[in-house]
């Protein structure tokens, strides 16, 4: 069994216990993304597309790879959110850091704009929106990312 089947075999006992529950066929899709992404250690689609187990050519499998990302009943968001919920509540009662940082995507053309939680000099995110802007973004762009991220509560429960 390859490196990338057994990965699967595990991020899929996992993320089984998550809602939101998708058709078997979403939920392979997803988790063969998370494999390609933790394997490639890339967020490039054809890095990405190269730990699928499709027997088809390199080209074809970062079409399925696009046309899955770019499917409108496919909200990323939902789909992390209970994994992020599921983090957090491991992390009540600890001091962390929140960072809201902006990066240039596609060249100058898109910004993503991400709140994220610093962990082991690494960012986790929270929340995210793309915008279609150059320059600085005002804050009406950025206070939905903040009002969409998970909320935890005196006592350590997390809502979203």
């Amino acid at each position: 069994m390859s490196s990338s089947q057994q990965l699967y075999n595990k991020v899929i006992s996992q993320l089984e216990l998550f809602p939101p529950h998708l058709d078997r066929r979403r939920l392979a899709n997803w988790i063969w993304i998370i494999v390609g992404l933790i394997q490639a250690k890339s967020v490039q689609l054809s890095a990405i597309a190269n730990h699928s187990p499709d027997k088809t050519d390199a080209g074809a499998r970062s079409a399925k790879v696009r046309r899955w990302l770019k499917n409108p009943r496919i909200d990323a968001q939902v789909l992390y959110e209970p994994i992020i919920r599921h983090v957090l509540e491991q992390w009540a009662n600890r001091d962390v850091t929140i960072i809201l940082a902006g990066c240039f995507v596609y060249g100058d053309r898109l910004q993503m704009q991400r709140l994220s939680l610093s962990h082991c000099f690494r960012a986790l995110p929270l929340a995210w929106k793309v915008v279609s802007s150059k320059g600085l973004v005002s804050r009406d762009v950025c206070e939905p990312i903040c009002c969409q991220s998970p909320q935890a509560d005196a006592t350590g429960n997390v809502s979203c």
